[in-house]
């Protein structure tokens, strides 16, 4: 594999997109699996819409949908080589983010991250 996943973790060691998946519908879980397992073999060169686009801030959303639900989780590349963390899970609904400030604490939680990384472990998929 080329990618690892990396889920951010609340102060309570709570991973946030493992309770996210939780909420999804059995075939998003599964939508979303296939994405991870296609994404973790791509090369970061070739990770582009329709399953990945930027956000801006150093962001990516990866993107996929299912049951008429645009899922758009928000993570970066990093903190450390071959390392995507995803930081919220998101949707996307009439081109406005659910939740509405999703870019904002993805950002806050990349720097995060950045400055500690004992907030973040692996995502398994």
């Amino acid at each position: 594999m080329l990618w690892t996943f990396l889920e951010f973790l609340t102060t309570g060691n709570r991973g946030v997109i493992t309770e996210w998946y939780e909420e999804m519908a059995m075939e998003a879980q599964q939508d979303f699996d296939d994405l991870l397992r296609y994404l973790a073999v791509t090369p970061r060169h070739l990770w582009a819409r329709p399953q990945f686009a930027p956000v801006g801030q150093g962001l990516g959303k990866l993107r996929w949908k299912a049951n008429g639900i645009q899922y758009r989780p928000i993570g970066f590349f990093g903190p450390g080589s071959g390392q995507f963390t995803l930081l919220i899970g998101a949707e996307e609904r009439n081109r406005k983010w659910v939740p509405k400030d999703a870019p904002e604490q993805a950002a806050r939680r990349m720097a995060t991250v950045q400055s500690d990384t004992t907030r973040v472990r692996v995502y398994e998929y």
